[in-house]
């Protein structure tokens, strides 16, 4: 099967990153092809993609990929005019890209952006989109925005069974039988010695963020 995903920031900078490229390299080993289309140029990411045999592209148009409402969540200041001239041009090039290349499943590495999903259900094939953010602060737009989450998904995977049944209830109109769970999966070797000093190392996977209680992680340490 020939899967695509789009991935929202194309760097190693977050856990959504950092899993879904365990998730394509498991897809790989069992036999599908995969293509992973980003908007960012970073050389790292590439070329770890190129040694695990995944297909890397970088969309000409991708200038902002996330709904203009999610500038706020990356501190980014977003002008509505060029903001559909941009999101206009890259449901375009998904489209013909998903065509060009055979696609048969399309999958979209957070809620946050919606050219993907349009393009999947313009030139007639499934998508799915893997959500990570619960719908709060600087997340709390796209709750205006779940009409559009279960109109143009065919799955929908949450992170967490909590977010999952947050969800579920905060929008009953949810086709129920579209959502699931998947635990995200990090590959990492915890048998390697940091250090010799006889002192306490944590090691965080990811951004620092507010509201995943690394803070009161270390305090509790």
């Amino acid at each position: 099967m020939k899967i695509a995903f789009l991935s929202p920031t194309g760097k190693f900078t977050n856990g959504a990153e950092i899993s879904i490229f365990e998730l394509m390299k498991v897809l790989r080993k069992k036999g599908h092809t995969i293509y992973n289309l980003t908007s960012i140029r970073n050389a790292e990411y590439k070329d770890k993609m190129k040694a695990e045999n995944i297909h890397f592209y970088t969309l000409k148009s991708g200038y902002f990929l996330w709904w203009k409402e999610a500038s706020r969540a990356v501190g980014r200041v977003v002008d509505t005019k060029v903001d559909s001239y941009f999101k206009r041009n890259q449901i375009k090039e998904i489209a013909h890209f998903l065509l060009e290349n055979d696609i048969e499943l399309m999958i979209t590495n957070t809620v946050n952006m919606p050219s993907a999903a349009i393009a999947a259900k313009m030139v007639g094939i499934p998508h799915y989109t893997l959500i990570h953010e619960y719908p709060e602060l600087e997340f709390s737009y796209y709750r205006e925005k779940f009409d559009f989450v279960d109109e143009m998904n065919d799955k929908v995977f949450c992170i967490t069974e909590t977010l999952r049944k947050q969800l579920l209830a905060m929008y009953p109109a949810f086709t129920k039988e579209k959502f699931a769970t998947i635990y995200p999966y990090v590959e990492m070797d915890f048998t390697q010695k940091l250090a010799d000093e006889e002192i306490t190392r944590i090691v965080v996977v990811g951004a620092v963020g507010e509201r995943k209680n690394q803070k009161e992680l270390f305090q509790a340490v």
